[in-house]
């Protein structure tokens, strides 16, 4: 009868099995099963804000693959949160106060996919408020010009068609959007 010793990455079992065990036929069958409920455990995850490098080391029958956090060569060129406004909002944009105008056509383009459509709101971790102004300067932008309606799969950007006479675009207001309804109601008064 062979026994086998079977160790799993970063914890020792060290239970001395059989090839008919149950756990070894159980093992064999039932692959799947086993290394997403059983062996998820043993593995571990960090933070993903950092960017990191795979390195594998085998010390005799033992391999370790551990992420080894390397600085980012974007390390001065992007905002840091810590500090700006309520630390509850989760939202980037009204966390920094960032008024975007249709005329911000770098920070519009950050939003879009490379066909031209807008990403969604689960991709981009704004606000729904934020994703509704962003749709709406986005389609501003698209009117004025600025920005292409869509995009090729050959990369032929496809902007609105303008006839010859056609005016240029100007959103000189300062209210984006619809206004707001008032919080307080007027009184119906009935006429004397």
């Amino acid at each position: 009868m062979k026994i086998k010793t079977y160790q799993l990455i970063r914890v020792s079992v060290g239970i001395q099995l059989t090839d008919d065990s149950p756990l070894i036929m159980a093992f064999q069958l039932y692959t799947t099963e086993f290394c997403s409920s059983v062996l998820r455990r043993c593995f571990s995850s960090s933070l993903v804000r950092n960017k990191k490098e795979v390195r594998c080391t085998v010390n005799k029958n033992v391999t370790t693959v551990e992420g080894v956090i390397v600085p980012s060569e974007r390390e001065g060129k992007v905002i840091c949160l810590d500090g700006f406004g309520d630390p509850r909002d989760t939202d980037p944009i009204s966390r920094l106060g960032l008024n975007i105008r249709h005329t911000d056509v770098r920070i519009l383009s950050q939003f879009l996919r490379p066909d031209g459509t807008v990403l969604p709101r689960h991709v981009t971790g704004i606000s729904c408020r934020s994703q509704w102004h962003l749709e709406l300067m986005i389609e501003r932008a698209r009117e004025a010009g600025l920005l292409p309606l869509r995009i090729e799969p050959d990369g032929i950007h496809v902007y609105k068609k303008r006839g010859r006479n056609q005016f240029n675009v100007y959103y000189d207001s300062e209210m984006i959007g619809l206004p707001r309804a008032s919080k307080k109601a007027t009184k119906y008064v009935p006429p004397e």
